[in-house]
């Protein structure tokens, strides 16, 4: 995990909150331009995306969608665009 050269991180997903970043790996870090753990861990998604994503939803209603199939138990495959 800490030395893949992928950007490697790993998200709870909960009713209450959604979609947050629980860990990452340095790559990650590189990947958004942050220095430490903190100004990613705890946060949603979105927060590092653009207003819309490939399919030309906007980030928050992918986010949801996502999210709701995941509480559901349905596996997901997606791209999904960062900034």
């Amino acid at each position: 995990f800490e030395f893949a050269g992928d950007a490697l991180f790993i998200m709870s997903v909960s009713e209450e909150h959604g979609a947050r970043f629980v860990d990452c790996n340095e790559s990650t870090l590189r990947l958004y331009g942050c220095t430490r753990r903190d100004q990613i861990i705890g946060k949603p998604p979105e927060d590092f995306s653009p207003p819309t994503q490939p399919d030309g939803k906007p980030s928050s209603e992918k986010t949801r969608e996502l999210t709701n199939a995941i509480m559901e138990g349905r596996p997901q495959v997606f791209e999904w665009a960062h900034h």
